[in-house]
């Protein structure tokens, strides 16, 4: 029986049921020029500002209900396809990839 950490450090949780995971070498070769791994952001928010006293409280503003992205005090999260950075979640895919390689080597 496998407890938790073998779990963990198993492919089957990063990837979706009768999907294979990525190569080693499609892993590394997908490293940019920088040496990482760029991945579309999936999720964004805005940094928290305060909002300034001089702001009404009502407002006719229906973005958000449109858009599910407030205006620029809005600390909620909202979907993203465009911003490109460090995802934790393909770090952490692609390092698991990679230690399960070497464990077996």
């Amino acid at each position: 029986q496998r407890g938790p950490k073998e779990y963990y450090y198993t492919n089957e949780r990063m990837t979706r049921p009768g999907q294979e995971p990525p190569s080693v070498q499609t892993i590394l070769s997908s490293l940019n020029e920088e040496g990482y791994w760029s991945s579309a952001l999936r999720q964004l928010s805005h940094p928290y500002r305060p909002i300034p006293s001089s702001m009404p409280t009502a407002s006719d503003d229906r973005t958000y209900a449109q858009t599910m992205v407030g205006d620029e005090y809005d600390t909620s999260p909202y979907n993203n396809e465009t911003v490109m950075g460090i995802s934790t979640r393909t770090y952490i895919q692609n390092m698991t990839v990679l230690i399960q390689y070497l464990r077996h080597q």
